[in-house]
């Protein structure tokens, strides 16, 4: 689909870039690039174009921050035709819907083992939500420093996401990140004439709790009204 493995889309900025990088040393010595490599950096550029709330800053999910944002955009503007993409429903990763004036992202990412890393935060099943060119739902996100940004802004307690008996939902020591995450994040999207709504459910709840939860959220298209329930 285009999205960075980190689901963080500062590093998938920093990823493009990378990419564009080694792109001009092919062009110097003037060696062949696949198609392959030309079809990535569309993919992954067209997809970072939908990540933007309506103020212009970008989702704060998995230990993003808004300090580089000028420098994501600047790296849009290298490609002089961006396709726009809409987001499949049946896939797991960041979620969006947008419109004039209002612009919505969920985070239905499923974890595994394989990408787990030091950035992936506790919050699935979390949102964010702007209108009318202010933030009005937010993740905490990161603060930027040197070395690893502290945990405690990877705990679920700081996301816009269900939290029970202030239990992280995901496992966020990195040395043992790898014990305890949702093993099943389920995601569908369904639009009608009046309405777009997102479900989804994760079981990392289960062991502990006995818990499925759940997060359905509607969008009503012809009015500024958006309709949410937690089970």
């Amino acid at each position: 689909f285009g999205m960075h493995r980190s689901y963080n889309i500062l590093e998938h900025a920093k990823f493009i870039n990378d990419l564009y990088e080694i792109k001009n040393i092919f062009l110097f010595f003037k060696s062949f690039t696949s198609k392959k490599f030309d079809q990535t950096v569309v993919k992954m550029t067209s997809s970072l174009n939908e990540y933007f709330h309506s103020d212009g800053s970008i989702p704060l999910f998995n230990g993003s921050n808004n300090i580089y944002t000028e420098n994501i955009k600047n790296s849009l503007n290298k490609d002089v035709y961006l396709k726009s993409r809409n987001y499949p429903s049946n896939l797991n990763g960041i979620a969006y819907y947008k419109d004039k004036g209002r612009t919505l992202f969920f985070d239905v990412v499923q974890p595994n083992k394989d990408v787990i890393s030091s950035n992936l935060n506790s919050g699935t099943l979390s949102f964010e939500f702007s209108g009318d060119g202010e933030k009005i739902i937010s993740n905490c996100g990161a603060s930027e420093s040197f070395g690893k940004n502290p945990e405690y802004l990877r705990y679920s307690a700081a996301h816009s996401t269900i939290i029970l008996q202030n239990t992280n939902i995901s496992e966020i020591n990195e040395k043992k990140s790898y014990i305890k995450f949702p093993q099943s994040v389920s995601f569908n999207s369904n639009s009608t004439e009046d309405e777009v709504i997102f479900e989804s459910s994760h079981n990392g709840y289960l062991k502990k709790f006995k818990t499925i939860v759940k997060r359905k959220i509607s969008i009503n298209k012809n009015k500024n009204v958006i309709n949410g329930e937690d089970t």
